[in-house]
């Protein structure tokens, strides 16, 4: 092993262990989300969290505190996590805030007759996410982020009105189950722009869809990881096919994992970022360069 890929190895360890105390440490107790004059948005921003998440769904939070020009009500969906012990260590937030289980989706959908899409939550962590959605977004205009991702700006003015309607973000490759998509005559939404269910824009009701009864079929006969970003592809292709985040608009990249350059020197007009398979550097690298700028 030579004396430079030693030394780039050690480098990259000592990024590694920088940013995990970072993770750790609450510092997204250095920003005050306490108060704030901001007019309310005009729909509720969800997050689907655990245990494992809380302290970056805090930083989420922070960012959209900083850079948007209203702030949103928030729910939280909780995998399973007791929910006063994500509510114990939620940052204060200056609007409604309200705490659910999944559990409270996958009940209206058996007791209303779609045992399917309860049994795939029952079954699969995304599946828990995936009827979540579908439950709070036939009651009011939502939008939905994972915890990793990190706002630069408010996203208002590129949220659909139409109704009903489900927008995702670009992906920079097609993660989809192909099984399902074979299982279902679907294999087409490979050769169209890949999407990923990190962010999604959703209201209404979406069980118009043509093919409902067979994806719920399916969620519950064969559900995998993949399968919860499929479906939503799904349906973000039917409802408005041409309609989705682009990634100069919520950026994902994955070539920066120990660079210290922060993510909004290089792309200055993006929304967001969704920290994707880099979340223990890259994300709190750019949390920490926020916390800094006034």
């Amino acid at each position: 092993m030579s004396t430079k890929f030693s030394e780039m190895k050690l480098k990259h360890k000592i990024i590694f262990k920088f940013f995990d105390i970072m993770r750790t440490s609450n510092i997204h107790r250095l920003y005050n989300t306490k108060k704030s004059p901001k007019l309310t948005s005009d729909f509720k921003l969800v997050y689907f969290c655990g245990a494992e998440g809380i302290n970056y769904l805090n930083a989420s939070l922070v960012s959209i505190h900083k850079y948007w020009n209203t702030l949103p009500e928030i729910l939280i969906i909780s995998d399973g996590t007791p929910l006063e012990k994500i509510q114990s260590q939620l940052v204060p937030w200056p609007k409604k805030v309200d705490l659910i289980s999944w559990k409270e989706a996958a009940d209206h959908f058996r007791n209303t007759g779609n045992k399917d899409l309860a049994d795939y939550a029952q079954n699969e962590l995304w599946g828990k996410k995936y009827v979540s959605i579908l439950y709070c977004a036939a009651q009011f205009p939502l939008l939905y982020s994972d915890t990793d991702i990190l706002w630069f700006a408010d996203p208002q003015k590129k949220l659909p009105l139409t109704h009903p309607v489900l927008k995702m973000g670009n992906d920079i490759l097609h993660c989809y189950s192909n099984e399902m998509l074979e299982a279902l005559n679907l294999t087409a939404l490979n050769n169209q722009a890949p999407l990923n269910a990190g962010l999604i824009f959703a209201n209404g009701d979406f069980s118009a869809y043509p093919g409902w009864v067979s994806i719920c079929k399916y969620l519950k006969e064969k559900a995998d990881f993949r399968t919860e970003q499929t479906s939503f592809a799904i349906l973000n292709k039917y409802f408005n096919p041409e309609d989705f985040f682009s990634l100069d608009e919520v950026l994902i990249k994955i070539n920066d994992e120990y660079s210290f350059q922060f993510t909004r020197k290089a792309h200055k007009h993006i929304l967001a970022r969704h920290y994707v398979n880099m979340k223990s550097t890259t994300f709190w690298r750019d949390f920490m360069y926020m916390l800094a700028k006034k």
